[in-house]
């Protein structure tokens, strides 16, 4: 009776299949050294990617300013270390504290399902492409479907009700809500086995030091849609640079110009 019961019960969980719709491009490839929110990093622009048999779908979409991008946060891992518990975490928001909550009481990224969700500001339609603004995404990001968001839909009693009424739970203790860009960092993400926790030897290398500031010339700049390639030349060669296109118009880079080049173990700066 009990393998009955058993072999039953198995037969009646169901599997899905999600296929995504498209990917996102933006500057980050690192999870810790991605904006836990959109809303906290409201500037930096990134594209959505839409895949051309979604193309048709995106008719419309421009008449919103907001949309919801629901993404597959491919960059977890599927199995991960035993930890002090998968299902209890400590936010990106908290690490300060070391509060853990539930997953379900938080958007931390190790979770039974690896969705995520992401308010973004919808800049320009164009063809297959959704250029947006507020990024929290890995770059490559799966986005598995879109959504409008509309005021009138989705802030509860509105107009009448104040937001500021709404319960927001301990995102409402924090001091860090409004803080722009906040990153996610290490901890939260050491603590959920997502990342080798680093060794001292390790964490001094990633500072910065004399030795990998290097003054140059810009020779040529390259711009894109939403990132831009900047040539630098410096003694005895020359290196190329991958930065966002809103960066190197805030910078006005241009080729000429004397910059300061911080070579990291995966990456390039610029800075003016």
């Amino acid at each position: 009776m009990v393998a009955q019961t058993t072999q039953n019960a198995a037969a009646t969980r169901r599997t899905f299949r999600l296929r995504p719709i498209g990917y996102v491009r933006t500057s980050y490839r690192h999870p810790e050294e991605t904006p836990t929110q959109a809303p906290l990093n409201p500037e930096e622009r990134g594209v959505l990617v839409v895949y051309p048999r979604y193309k048709p779908a995106l008719t419309g979409l421009a008449e919103f300013e907001y949309v919801q991008l629901i993404t597959l946060l491919d960059r977890v891992p599927e199995q991960l270390p035993e930890g002090p518990g998968q299902l209890v975490q400590v936010p990106f928001m908290l690490q300060h504290t070391g509060e853990a909550v539930g997953v379900f009481a938080s958007r931390f990224p190790v979770r039974p399902n690896r969705l995520g969700l992401s308010l973004v500001r919808v800049e320009h339609v164009h063809g297959r492409n959704v250029e947006f603004s507020g990024v929290d995404m890995l770059d490559r990001t799966p986005v598995l479907d879109v959504k409008p968001w509309e005021q009138h839909l989705d802030v509860p009693g509105w107009p009448a009700r104040r937001v500021e009424s709404i319960r927001g739970g301990w995102y409402q203790r924090t001091r860090i809500i409004g803080t722009c860009g906040l990153l996610a960092g290490r901890r939260s993400l050491e603590r959920a086995g997502m990342l080798r926790p680093q060794s001292q030897e390790e964490e001094i290398s990633m500072k910065l030091s004399a030795r990998n500031q290097l003054r140059g010339r810009v020779t040529a700049v390259k711009s894109g849609t939403v990132m831009a390639e900047v040539e630098v030349q410096i003694e005895p060669g020359a290196v190329v640079a991958a930065i966002t296109d809103a960066s190197r118009e805030h910078l006005d880079l241009k080729a000429g110009d004397e910059v300061t080049v911080v070579i990291k173990s995966t990456e390039v700066l610029i800075a003016k």
